[in-house]
């Protein structure tokens, strides 16, 4: 063998060695690799008993514990059918709770007060969209900031176009009805995955846009009470649901969801189960379960409606007060906010009818439950012009001047009625001291505008004009 062939080969053993060397190193003698598997971010993960934290709850299946899990959802009361979640691959980290099994909860306190449960119904697939709303020509209107989920295909996709703010006109051609919203504001009546061909006005911009319908929603239904908590020797206090409760989404204190199943863990088919069924025929049903309940008249349609509870706290916190107000036209459920002895809620409009007032827990001591102000139409002065459109047209303003020196927003209202008794309600615009109501399209004939006010305002120039600013029109395809 000559010089360089030895020299060649002690440099590739060097070479070797020092690789077998330096890997030796990194894994720590070879006893641990520092490259981990990836876990996966939607895979559920038990925990022992050992390792279960203070103030958080649990499922317990067999020797395991599973916390529950919090998605992503809006600002809404939780007692509101407008208080929405939604998920995607992450529903996995949602235990399954069945019948018989408990909820675990650690504390440092040996007892709990009964426990909150708000049961959540099943809405299926839908774009990522909530809290949109019909407008007054009929469109589905919508933030794309605020009513948009981010990372979902038509927040991204919304988000690159002309105005954030959007009136949605067909869905496949078909033009949006009130029928296709909720009344958490979620289109529904989507099938999971599909795409579909949305047109729409971005400010005043016509656009197009393919949009997936990938979120799966949860909208607040029912609520329950678990009276009573059990101590163990294992470290925590245990739980458990009523025999007669449904199959379905809970979420439980605000802390997070379980799915339930009423029968046992293997006794039927998880696929079968209705998880929407109802357990209640009525919101008032349901809140006269665990909560004292008022009734208070409205005898005509009042603006600025105040409903308060005064109660007595009786060592009770802010915290452990629910109060809910029911609305007796659409059943509506508005939160009345509990502070230091008093719970109110003010409606911008009452219509006429019976509301009905309730308070968690049953045992407070509430002292009044009435309606304590408002104005009616009977209460302000009110002027009136008839204008009257010659042909269809678009865009047109109609609007009144606001004359007064020292007066609330609050305190002037207006209504454009056409002549078929359709009324729109007009809004007051800080920038220009005006009430105005701007219509998309006017259809020829009587217009009637009145507005509301009291003494300390007078009302000046109603009238309907053409607004020229919005004029534009250009069509704009934002396809993926």
């Amino acid at each position: 063998m000559s010089h360089k062939n030895i020299v060649k080969k002690f440099r590739s053993i060097f070479l070797v060695g020092t690789v077998l060397l330096s890997i030796i190193s990194i894994t720590g003698c070879g006893h641990k690799a520092i490259f981990k598997e990836k876990t996966d971010p939607n895979e559920i993960v038990p925990i022992d008993v050992k390792d279960i934290e203070p103030d958080m709850y649990y499922i317990k299946n067999g020797t395991k514990f599973y916390v529950v899990y919090q998605p992503k959802g809006n600002s809404a009361s939780q007692y509101s059918p407008e208080s929405v979640y939604w998920m995607q691959k992450d529903e996995s980290l949602m235990p399954d709770y069945y019948r018989g099994e408990i909820i675990a909860y650690a504390s440092e306190n040996s007892s709990l007060k009964p426990l909150q449960i708000q049961r959540y119904k099943y809405n299926g697939y839908s774009f990522g969209l909530y809290g949109a709303e019909i407008d007054d020509d009929g469109y589905i209107s919508f933030s794309v900031k605020k009513n948009t989920i981010e990372d979902s295909d038509m927040g991204k996709i919304l988000s690159r176009a002309k105005s954030d703010t959007i009136r949605l006109v067909s869905i496949d051609d078909k033009p949006v009805t009130k029928k296709n919203l909720n009344n958490a504001g979620c289109i529904t009546g989507l099938k999971k995955n599909k795409e579909y061909h949305l047109t729409f006005y971005a400010g005043t911009y016509y656009q197009t846009a393919t949009i997936k319908a990938d979120e799966k929603f949860l909208q607040y239904y029912e609520a329950y009470v678990i009276e009573k908590a059990e101590n163990t020797k294992n470290g925590y206090l245990k739980f458990s649901m009523p025999d007669d409760a449904k199959s379905g989404y809970y979420m439980i204190e605000g802390a997070g969801f379980f799915k339930y199943y009423n029968f046992k863990r293997g006794e039927k088919s998880e696929a079968k189960a209705d998880m929407n069924d109802a357990f209640y025929t009525s919101q008032n049903e349901q809140f006269a379960q665990y909560s004292q309940q008022y009734f208070a008249l409205v005898s005509e349609d009042t603006k600025d409606a105040v409903f308060q509870i005064t109660y007595d706290t009786n060592g009770y916190t802010d915290n452990d007060i629910i109060c809910t107000l029911i609305a007796p036209d659409d059943q509506t459920v508005y939160e009345m906010p509990a502070l230091n002895g008093v719970a109110t809620v003010t409606l911008d409009k009452a219509v006429a009818g019976r509301y009905t007032m309730n308070i968690y827990p049953k045992d407070i001591k509430v002292e009044n439950a009435e309606v304590i102000s408002g104005y009616t139409q009977k209460d302000a002065i009110c002027d009136k012009e008839t204008e009257t459109l010659k042909k269809d047209d678009s865009f047109i303003m109609f609007s009144a001047d606001i004359v007064g020196d020292d007066y609330k927003e609050d305190d002037v209202w207006g209504t454009v009625t056409y002549e078929d008794g359709t009324s729109y309600e007009m809004e007051y615009d800080h920038d220009t001291g005006k009430m105005e109501y701007l219509m998309d399209y006017a259809k020829k004939g009587k217009y009637t505008i009145e507005i509301y006010h009291y003494e300390n305002i007078a009302i000046q120039n109603i009238r309907a004009r053409k607004d020229e600013s919005h004029t534009s029109h250009e069509v704009i395809n934002i396809e993926e």
